[in-house]
């Protein structure tokens, strides 16, 4: 008699969750891979002239290109999210917001908080 109401399905909730969730995973592993390439660069210094200096140099530029991939999923993520709240506003249970952090500044923020030089 004056228990909860059932919240009925939302289907576009939750898909707006789902991907969500593929931004935050997707931040994650930007956040990883732009901590990595700090460090196999930072590496590279500590060897001398010699084949472990090549591969910390091919570690780096390994690295380098894996934060390259982690850029791009990062922001096709955010994108999709964005578009997603954009064309299905009127939909939602509640307001969604734009996620507005950038790939840039997640690097940023890794260097500024990882990077202790």
């Amino acid at each position: 008699m004056f228990g909860k109401k059932e919240k009925s399905f939302n289907s576009y909730e939750n898909r707006v969750d789902d991907l969500i969730h593929e931004v935050w995973k997707a931040r994650d592993c930007l956040t990883a891979k732009a901590k990595q390439v700090i460090t196999r660069l930072g590496v590279i210094n500590l060897y001398p002239d010699g084949a472990d200096r090549e591969k910390a140099i091919s570690d780096a530029e390994e690295a380098k290109h894996a934060l390259i991939v982690a850029i791009g999923e990062y922001d096709t993520a955010r994108m999709e999210y964005n578009n997603y709240i954009k064309k299905y506003a009127e939909m939602f249970d509640s307001p969604k917001r734009e996620w507005t952090t950038t790939s840039h500044e997640i690097i940023e923020w890794a260097y500024q908080y990882y990077n202790k030089e």
